[in-house]
């Protein structure tokens, strides 16, 4: 009777565990991989590219400001980091495609307040993320 009870425990506890990753893994932009709340920290941003992913799946900075995005290619593949306009059917900023090893440090132009897409223009539907502009 012991071990239905302590395999039900841990049943219950796995279902638990699986209900606050999914909580976790929220569409909210405003949330990173992490669950941490994404906010403009400056104009001076950092994201990286390993195994066709970025290491970031949320960027924020401040409106009307110009930016440099300092973009370090991990890998041999080739990559970039380029900024979708809200209505997501064309960039407004796309930066040069590179393999690397090799960091780039992107200058972007400020952008009006709002809530972007990044990517990679080579791997679109693998390496994407959301750009909070405030």
């Amino acid at each position: 009777m012991t071990s239905n009870r302590s395999w039900s425990a841990a049943a219950f506890a796995t279902l638990a565990v699986a209900l606050a990753l999914v909580a976790c893994g929220s569409d909210d932009p405003t949330l990173d991989q992490a669950g941490t709340i994404c906010t403009p920290g400056g104009t001076t941003l950092a994201i990286a590219a390993r195994d066709i992913a970025f290491d970031k799946d949320c960027l924020a900075a401040p409106a009307n400001q110009e930016l440099s995005i300092t973009f370090d290619n991990k890998e041999v593949v080739p990559h970039n980091l380029a900024i979708r306009n809200q209505a997501g059917d064309g960039d407004l900023f796309s930066g040069e495609v590179f393999s690397g090893p090799k960091v780039v440090t992107y200058e972007v132009p400020g952008l009006a307040a709002g809530t972007y897409k990044f990517w990679c223009s080579v791997h679109p539907s693998q390496m994407q993320g959301t750009f909070l502009v405030e």
